[in-house]
């Protein structure tokens, strides 16, 4: 199993909810994602020195290669497309499990 985790920082204002519905829609089509998670912060952390990530991804894929088809596949350019406009910035990390 290869594994993305990834936080997302975004500019205030940000449909957030909007956003991850759609985010929704478009990771329900792409067939390289064994399962996928896309969750908005619950907001208990702003008392951490921290920057407080909007919301965060979590992928599964079968395999690396699954990973590299879903990063050049359209899905992948559609959600990036989705979020640019508000995107702040982000962090993510891929794992092996």
């Amino acid at each position: 199993m290869f594994k993305l985790v990834a936080l997302v920082t975004m500019k205030e204002g940000a449909p957030i909810d909007d956003l991850l519905q759609r985010g929704r829609e478009f990771l329900a089509k792409e067939p390289n994602v064994l399962r996928y998670q896309l969750e908005r912060d619950a907001g208990h952390n702003q008392h951490y020195t921290v920057t407080q990530a909007a919301f965060a991804l979590l992928c599964d894929f079968k395999s690396a290669e699954d990973w590299n088809r879903y990063i050049a596949g359209p899905i992948h350019e559609e959600l990036n497309m989705l979020f640019k406009p508000w995107r702040i910035g982000a962090m993510a990390m891929q794992y092996e499990a």
